[in-house]
């Protein structure tokens, strides 16, 4: 016999499948947040090689010194 319960619907929900949909829940935002800080990562990795450029190479791809934050914010810079 399964334990069961009501959502705000009026469904009836097993507490498996009320586990599952945590798991579910908690294992999608784990992702996000784990590909959030990739990316950030892989952001101010990218950011810190452009720094490492002399101000001649600079201009030659288009930018200042000071374009570098914005530049790479404008960047899909992937995590992965």
């Amino acid at each position: 016999m399964a334990v069961t319960m009501f959502d705000a619907g009026r469904e009836e929900v097993t507490i498996k499948d009320m586990i599952a949909r945590a798991v579910y829940v908690l294992s999608a935002k784990t992702y996000r947040a784990a590909d959030a800080m990739a990316r950030r990562s892989a952001r101010r990795k990218t950011e810190r090689e452009l720094a490492r450029l002399t101000d001649g190479m600079l201009r030659d791809i288009g930018l200042e010194r000071a374009d570098i934050p914005k530049a790479v914010s404008m960047l899909q810079v992937s995590g992965r």
